[in-house]
């Protein structure tokens, strides 16, 4: 859980560069991007997409991060790796969204608290449960990771519950 002040470059540095990263390191993981809606998760799915597709520094550095044509959009793509492996290397989800059948090796959730899912104790305990429900399920065992990062709202939100946690 990293919580930091509005415009310090959470995203930036993050959900987009960090991932960036991960996938030149290891073109086989399955990331997820989430955020209090899909609309500002497809946001950052598609900067990284952007990037894989032409920035000349991020090839020189990682010259065989490349796009996959068969499955490319803002919402979900797929980078060269090796062959079957089911579902795509990056996808945006919203809260509350359902998440079935793809396996995550990482989620990156990029300020998913917001005022609407904080202001009651049952928002707040909605959220937690959606969140250990239909992400933690997805998250391949023994090795999945969790980067959350946001802004404080409330003492029992979501990221004062995983921070607490081990």
């Amino acid at each position: 859980v990293i919580w930091s002040h509005v415009r310090a470059g959470k995203s930036q540095q993050v959900a987009i560069g960090r991932v960036l990263y991960e996938l030149g390191k290891n073109p086989n993981l399955r990331v997820g991007v989430v955020s209090s809606i899909a609309k500002n998760a497809i946001k950052i799915t598609r900067l990284i997409g952007s990037y894989i597709e032409t920035s000349e520094p991020l090839h020189r550095l990682f010259p065989r991060l490349q796009h996959e044509s068969r499955v490319w959009s803002a919402q979900a793509f797929t980078v060269k790796r090796e062959p079957f492996i089911k579902g795509p290397s990056v996808q945006a989800v919203g809260q509350g969204s359902s998440i079935q059948g793809d396996r995550i090796d990482l989620w990156v959730i990029d300020d998913i608290l917001n005022w609407d899912n904080t202001r009651t104790a049952l928002l707040r305990e909605n959220m937690i449960e959606w969140a250990g429900s239909s992400l933690m399920s997805r998250l391949e065992p023994g090795t999945g990771r969790v980067w959350s990062i946001g802004n404080a709202f409330h003492p029992d939100d979501l990221l004062h519950h995983w921070a607490k946690q081990d």
